[in-house]
C-alpha cells in the first residue's frame, strides 16, 4: 500500500514537471523545444526572420545613439575651445549651444543627420542641402535648407514659410511677421528691426501748391519774379504702404529683425517674389561653429 502511494506521487510529480517544460517551451519567444511539433515550419522561419530583423534594428538604433553621443562630446569640446571650460558645467547653457531648431544639432555632419532619419538633397549651392523628415518640423515653414561648413559641420539653417498669393498690400505676410517676431522675442529677447525703402517722387495736391505760392508772396509776385514753385515732393512709404510689396520684390525695400544672442544670430525676414506674392523666412546661424571656424583659420594663417 505504501509502495502504491509512492508510485502515485511519482506519477503526479512527472506530470507536473512535464507541464512546466511544455509551458516554457511554448512561451520562449513563441518557439522552443516543442516548436517543430506545435508550429508550422514556415511560421518558425517567419518568426526567426522578424526576430533577426528586430535585433538588426536595435543594433542600428544603438549605433546611431552612440554616434550622436560622440558628436555631442565633440561639440562640447568645441564649445570649451570657443567659450571656455565653464560651459560644460552649465547644462542649460550647454543645451542651448548644441540643440538647433527643428530637432537638429549644431556641428552635426551629413552622415550624422542621415543616421537620424533626415533626407538630404544637394542644392545648386555648395554645401547647402534641402532637408525633409526633420525630427520636429515647424508647421508654417515647410522648406528647410541646411548649410554645412567645408569641414562638414551644420552651422546655418534656413526656414522658408508658405507663399502668400494675392497679397499686394502685404497684409498676410505682415500678420505672420508680427506673430513670429513676438514669439522669437519671447524666446531670444528683444531684437533689432530694420526697415529700408527708397524715396519716391509724388505730385503735390492743389492745396499744397497754393500754400507754397502764398508763402512765396502770392501769385502775382511768383509770376513777376519768376519764382520756382515745386509741383512734386519726395516721400518714403511706411511698412504696408501701397508700393510696399512691389518694392520688396525688386529690392527697393527691406524689412527684417535680427536677434543676436551669445550663441546664435537669427534673422526674421519679409520677402516678396512679385508685386503680390510674399513669404516669410527665418535664418539661424550658430556663432559657436562660426567662431570655431574663424579660430581654426587664424591658427593656420
Amino acid at each position: 500500500m505504501k509502495n502504491k502511494n509512492i508510485f502515485k506521487k511519482s506519477i503526479l510529480m512527472i506530470v507536473f514537471v512535464l507541464s512546466i517544460l511544455v509551458g516554457n517551451a511554448i512561451a520562449e519567444d513563441g518557439k522552443g523545444i516543442l516548436s517543430n511539433i506545435i508550429l508550422d515550419k514556415n511560421e518558425v522561419k517567419s518568426r526567426e526572420f522578424h526576430k533577426d530583423a528586430l535585433k538588426d534594428a536595435q543594433a542600428k538604433i544603438s549605433e546611431a545613439m552612440d554616434k550622436n553621443d560622440r558628436k555631442k562630446i565633440e561639440m562640447e569640446n568645441a564649445l570649451v575651445e570657443t567659450m571656455g571650460a565653464d560651459i560644460v558645467k552649465d547644462k542649460k547653457k550647454l543645451k542651448k549651444a548644441i540643440v538647433a531648431p527643428v530637432g537638429l544639432y549644431w556641428g552635426y555632419g551629413y552622415d550624422d543627420l542621415i543616421s537620424m532619419g533626415v533626407d538630404l538633397t544637394l542644392t545648386d549651392r555648395k554645401n547647402i542641402y534641402s532637408a525633409s523628415k526633420v525630427p520636429t518640423p515647424l508647421k508654417d515653414f515647410g522648406d528647410v535648407k541646411l548649410d554645412f561648413s567645408d569641414d562638414d559641420k551644420l552651422w546655418q539653417i534656413f526656414l522658408t514659410g508658405k507663399i502668400n498669393r494675392s497679397d499686394a498690400n502685404g497684409a498676410n505676410v505682415l500678420k505672420a511677421y508680427r506673430r513670429y517676431k513676438s514669439l522669437l522675442t519671447e524666446k531670444y529677447g528683444e531684437g533689432k528691426e530694420f526697415f529700408n525703402t527708397i524715396e519716391r517722387e509724388v505730385p503735390l495736391s492743389e492745396e499744397e501748391i497754393a500754400k507754397l505760392v502764398a508763402a512765396a508772396g502770392g501769385e502775382k509776385k511768383v509770376k513777376d519774379d519768376n519764382i520756382f514753385i515745386a509741383k512734386t515732393k519726395k516721400i518714403k512709404e511706411g511698412i504696408g504702404g501701397p508700393n510696399f510689396v512691389k518694392d520688396l520684390s525688386v529690392d527697393n525695400a527691406s524689412l527684417y529683425v535680427v536677434f543676436d544672442t551669445e550663441m546664435l544670430n537669427i534673422q526674421l525676414v519679409v520677402g516678396a517674389v512679385s508685386d503680390e506674392i510674399t513669404y516669410l523666412s527665418i535664418t539661424y546661424r550658430s556663432k559657436v561653429i562660426s567662431d570655431l571656424r574663424d579660430k581654426e583659420t587664424m591658427e593656420i594663417l
